[in-house]
């Protein structure tokens, strides 16, 4: 009985072992899905503030050029009024008001040539954003399929050795079995590990010289620190 529980042991390592490389597998993949759909929305979402910047510039230039519609107006009229005054206070005052007119105009004027070259930066990044969204959505499309795919095929994979661990599990013997499987389920997911001379490979500590002599190649022991199943390699 020791020496078919020591066999099974093996077996059933081997297929949970397969059991967690395909989940594992199968987890990194939808990590990877959702690192695409993340990467994917903020590209849609930088695309979205370029084009609400480039709307926004856009509507402040023609603000701007309303405003210094209406200031040249008002220079004009202003000109027009001053062959008409006599009064030398008067011609002070609008003298002054036209000095502030004129610097308001220039002032618009610089502003308005600076947003329009922001606005030609803008519009440039913008396309270059659509490009970059457009291409990144169809390979997203096509690299989460795959991904997807993938799964599928792991995940039937992983049930499968799962299918067969639950029924071979059943052909340990009671009190090996009760322990095998507290063991199994533990973080690392291993239950019976390798002897190396006298240290276990599991948790590279020594285990007592009579442990190690008396353990048969076809038979099993316990590591008196970790608690796995040995066996001799």
């Amino acid at each position: 009985m020791m020496n078919n529980d020591r066999n099974i042991m093996l077996d059933l390592q081997d297929l949970w072992n397969s059991v967690m490389k395909l989940e594992a597998e199968a987890e990194r993949s939808r990590k990877s899905i959702a690192l695409w759909e993340s990467r994917n929305r903020e590209l849609a979402a930088e695309t979205a503030k370029a084009e609400n910047d480039y709307k926004n510039i856009n509507l402040k230039i023609k603000q701007e050029e309303l405003d210094l519609t209406s200031i040249e107006s008002r220079i004009e009229k202003s000109e027009t009024r001053r062959n008409m005054l006599k009064s030398e206070r008067e011609l002070e005052a609008l003298d002054s008001e036209l000095s502030r007119l004129r610097e308001d105009r220039d002032s618009r004027e610089t502003s308005v040539f600076t947003m329009m070259e922001k606005s030609d930066e803008l519009k440039t990044r913008l396309d270059e954003l659509k490009v970059e969204l457009a291409e990144s959505e169809v390979q997203t499309a096509r690299d989460i399929e795959s991904l997807k795919q993938k799964i599928v095929t792991l995940t039937g994979e992983s049930q499968a050795a799962r299918k067969n661990f639950s029924e071979l599990r059943e052909s340990l013997s009671p009190a090996v079995k009760s322990r095998f499987e507290k063991l199994i389920v533990s973080k690392d997911g291993i239950a019976i590990a390798k002897l190396n001379g006298e240290t276990c490979t599991h948790c590279n500590c020594l285990v007592p010289s009579s442990v190690a002599s008396g353990l048969q190649k076809n038979s099993y022991a316990t590591c008196t620190n970790c608690g796995r199943f040995l066996y001799q390699g």
